[in-house]
């Protein structure tokens, strides 16, 4: 990958529908991999020049630039993963004192041209099964659509095939996917629907979370509902019976609030 020449910040101020694909994108990851911090990395076209990256959530309070350790790299290096950083031998140009755990999938096009990359990092050491690293794949092939998308006159096609592979994806990775502020659901894909027991995943769209649980169980949820991690709780279906689920999500700053990633699953498969 070229050197980046990094650009300052009224040049990418304005956030449009590449940046809002890009950024559902590392929404995704973060819950995913249950990470704290997601940025997706782009390069320019020939000249070096990359724009500003896209952030989700944040290293032990920073929102740290992961640009050179992505440039630093050599071009053969499709995946680097670094499970524990204290005792990895390797020397990353650019990667935080405070990371311990960091993965990183380059992003290219169909040609082999980089892109940019897909990167995650936590604080705390961690595994990567074959599994994660098909999916980390996976949604660096999706990022590359979007960064692909160049020419105004495909970019609204484009963008909704985009949007129709993300939702696929977010399909075959969780049984179950809700985003929240505020304790609001602001989306949800089709598994989310039909756990609930309802036709039609916008109709979660605008409603709290705390009405899709028992009224004895409102204060358990409104105590997770600004934390990472996982727990246990029964969902009310449609017709009145209760799920057992299992909860993992992911919390993270955005547009001066938080918002609220979440991954659903029946507990035993119910």
């Amino acid at each position: 990958m070229g050197e980046p020449q990094l650009i300052s910040d009224h040049q990418d101020r304005h956030t449009g529908p590449i940046e809002e694909s890009l950024r559902r994108i590392a929404r995704v990851a973060a819950a995913l991999f249950s990470a704290p911090f997601v940025q997706i990395i782009r390069f320019g076209d020939g000249d070096g020049v990359s724009a500003e990256p896209v952030s989700v959530g944040r290293l032990n309070g920073r929102r740290p630039d992961l640009r050179l350790v992505c440039a630093s790299l050599p071009p053969a290096a499709t995946m680097v993963v670094v499970e524990d950083a204290v005792r990895d031998g390797r020397q990353l140009n650019g990667l935080p004192s405070s990371t311990r755990f960091f993965a990183l999938a380059r992003v290219e096009d169909r040609n082999g041209r980089a892109l940019g990359a897909i990167c995650i990092a936590d604080h705390a050491p961690a595994t990567l099964s074959s599994a994660q690293a098909d999916r980390l794949t996976d949604l660096a092939a999706l990022t590359a659509e979007v960064i692909g998308t160049q020419e105004i006159a495909r970019l609204t096609n484009d963008l909704a095939e985009s949007e129709a592979r993300f939702r696929a994806l977010s399909e075959t990775v969780f049984s179950a996917l809700l985003i929240t502020q505020g304790g609001v659901i602001v989306d949800a894909n089709e598994h989310a629907a039909t756990l609930i027991g309802i036709d039609d995943p916008e109709l979660l769209i605008g409603r709290s979370v705390i009405d899709l649980v028992p009224e004895d169980r409102i204060e358990l949820v409104q105590k997770q509902l600004g934390v990472s991690g996982s727990y246990e709780v029964p969902v009310v279906h449609a017709d009145g019976h209760e799920i057992l689920v299992e909860v993992q999500a992911t919390t993270f700053p955005h547009a001066g609030g938080e918002l609220r990633v979440a991954a659903v699953r029946p507990v035993g498969g119910g």
